[in-house]
């Protein structure tokens, strides 16, 4: 009787959709092999995307990534010895310059570009960038993010010059930055408008569907004048400068961006010595919003 009751049980096809998006990686992928049907669903683009953001919200399955050696995965929960060691899918000093939603842009020394998923240790090689022609002082930026308006991730690669670079034709004092941006989507790498920017050689943090980055105005007369935020909106491919909080200026020695749960944070140096504020801003976008979290100075 029991037997023939579980013969008859179906379960339906949107709770059992529920209930596999809730489920780890490791689970999902061996969940693949159970039927055509399972494999075809776990791997479309809908079901992954609903994933991404079940695990999102799940506070009860954090993951922290550590990049050195190898990336480095351990619980959050528990902080033990059992950690997870993954080597780089690159060689040649492969360095990780951006993540979101599991995924990790990661570029090694000879600038080949992968975004590589160390869960299911799938590897994608971009092809190569768009930019060419290029003097011998310059330095690369890279920014890595998603949009959930346009449903597609993006990699943002800046180019920006060192002022000792010589050159008849140009002063690299108002010598814009140049940028280009590849879609996972599309596949391709595209060029577009050069920005008055010196980026700081760091990641883009993202934070409200823009990639942020420290930077500095390059203007004819005057070498880097001022301490920017600047943020590229990833949907509308622009961008734009983000207002400050009202800092103190004097003896300030640089600016850094970071994201604390979810929102966007500046770090104010002023100094060698121990002298920092962190800067949270609470409601994106709104210059007002931004409250001095914390002071840390040498007594």
């Amino acid at each position: 009787m029991e037997n023939h009751m579980m013969q008859n049980l179906i379960i339906p096809s949107d709770l059992m959709e529920e209930i596999l998006s809730r489920l780890p990686v490791k689970s999902l992928l061996r969940f693949r092999c159970v039927s055509k049907s399972w494999f075809m669903l776990i791997n479309s683009t809908f079901f992954v995307h609903k994933h991404v953001n079940n695990q999102k919200n799940n506070k009860n399955n954090l993951r922290l990534m550590l990049p050195s050696k190898n990336v480095i995965i351990l619980d959050c929960e528990r902080f033990d010895d059992d950690e997870i060691q993954i080597k780089y899918p690159l060689l040649h000093k492969p360095k990780v310059w951006g993540s979101c939603n599991g995924l990790l842009c990661v570029i090694n020394d000879e600038n080949t570009i992968c975004i590589w998923n160390p869960a299911t240790r799938k590897c994608n090689i971009l092809p190569n960038t768009c930019l060419e022609d290029l003097p011998k002082n310059w330095y690369t930026v890279y920014g890595f993010g998603y949009s959930e308006i346009v449903r597609d991730y993006e990699v943002i690669e800046i180019i920006s010059f060192d002022e000792k670079t010589q050159n008849q034709h140009v002063d690299v004092r108002i010598r814009p930055s140049e940028v280009a941006i590849y879609s996972l989507r599309s596949k391709l790498w595209r060029r577009i408008q050069d920005i008055p920017y010196k980026i700081r050689n760091k990641m883009g943090v993202l934070v409200n569907g823009a990639l942020h980055w420290q930077a500095t105005q390059s203007s004819a007369g005057s070498l880097y004048s001022c301490e920017l935020v600047i943020a590229f909106d990833i949907a509308g491919e622009k961008f734009r400068e983000v207002p400050q909080p009202c800092f103190q200026k004097e003896n300030l020695q640089g600016v850094n961006v970071a994201m604390l749960e979810g929102k966007l944070c500046a770090v104010y140096d002023y100094g060698y010595k121990p002298n920092v504020e962190l800067w949270v801003m609470n409601n994106y976008g709104a210059r007002e919003s931004w409250i001095k979290l914390y002071k840390i100075k040498e007594k």
